[in-house]
């Protein structure tokens, strides 16, 4: 069964949202009206929310940056040696997000199912690091993974407030089974060309041979190969096949040379496969979107006016 953009993205309308405009009380309608606010619709409410949290992603992870310095290394609350205006500006950018997730969980049509989505939960995890830093000194070095969850903040906002990345994060959930696929095919190709590029070094007169006193293979100028062992070409077959090729390790004749083009060109094909599936399943998510954002438009359009009617009447 397909699940629409909204629902996706952890919005889910309640019986309560389903009835009639006629059948809502006053709470009701400002519950809904809040909600979609917060959502960023088209109202000027929604505009706001979706500026403000933008510029506060912007500024949180602007001093994210800024705090890993090497001059801030070793400063935290606790030791007292920690900028006054960092703490400030970092202050200001929590409680803006405390208040947002507060609204969010209460204006949400089912909070307990809300309260359970990914986006939520990063929102969460996010609130974390600030109160760690206030309470725990920052020089363990454990709490470096309280400092990388700060970013979640900026994934979490994209997706609530940026209809492409939305589109993208929706995409890449229809597209798992090209990726399964994509992985798939690469582990064989890496373990078929490793395995390849491990025995043509033996091959030849320029191959490498076996040290029994140092049990090694070394080549034939005498220096220990980089290809020990089928597991220790892995590294130079997923870079190969990727065509990053960092030059760390390289096959050093016409055999082996052979061995690396055959390697890239099949990297070059298979990695163009994801391509196709996900440009495809962008698009039809982005026609999707685009035609749900139509229709809720046009239903709170129609809610306007029927509560204008009300309210004339």
């Amino acid at each position: 069964m397909k699940h629409t953009f909204e629902q996706s993205m952890g919005i889910h309308k309640s019986e309560h949202d389903r009835r009639s405009p006629l059948d809502a009380t006053p709470w009701q309608i400002r519950r809904y009206k809040a909600h979609f606010a917060l959502e960023g619709d088209a109202s000027w409410p929604g505009f706001l929310c979706t500026v403000t949290m933008g510029v506060t992603v912007l500024a949180s992870t602007v001093l994210f940056l800024y705090a890993s310095r090497p001059d801030f290394e070793g400063t935290s609350v606790v030791l007292g040696n920690y900028p006054t205006t960092l703490l400030v500006l970092d202050a200001i950018a929590n409680g803006i997000f405390q208040i947002e997730y507060i609204a969010r969980l209460v204006t949400a049509p089912r909070w307990y199912r809300w309260i359970f989505h990914p986006w939520s939960i990063m929102d969460l995890l996010a609130l974390f690091p600030y109160y760690v830093n206030l309470f725990i000194s920052t020089n363990v070095s454990a709490l470096a993974v309280f400092r990388v969850l700060r970013l979640f903040r900026l994934f979490a906002k994209l997706g609530q407030f940026s209809p492409t990345f939305a589109a993208a994060a929706v995409t890449v959930k229809r597209s798992r089974d090209g990726f399964v696929l994509l992985v798939m095919v690469v582990a064989l190709l890496l373990v078929a060309f490793s395995s390849l590029m491990f025995y043509a070094e033996q091959v030849g007169r320029y191959g490498q041979t076996f040290d029994h006193d140092t049990k090694l293979w070394v080549r034939y100028d005498g220096s220990p190969s980089p290809f020990q062992s089928v597991p220790d070409v892995f590294w130079w077959a997923i870079v190969t096949i990727t065509t990053v090729g960092y030059g760390d390790m390289y096959p050093v004749n016409e055999l082996r040379k052979t061995v690396a083009a055959a390697a890239m060109i099949c990297g070059m094909m298979v990695m163009s496969f994801p391509i196709a599936i996900f440009s495809t399943n962008f698009t039809d998510v982005w026609r999707e979107m685009k035609a749900k954002k139509q229709a809720q438009l046009a239903e709170q359009r129609r809610h306007r006016q029927l509560h204008q009617r009300l309210t004339d009447e």
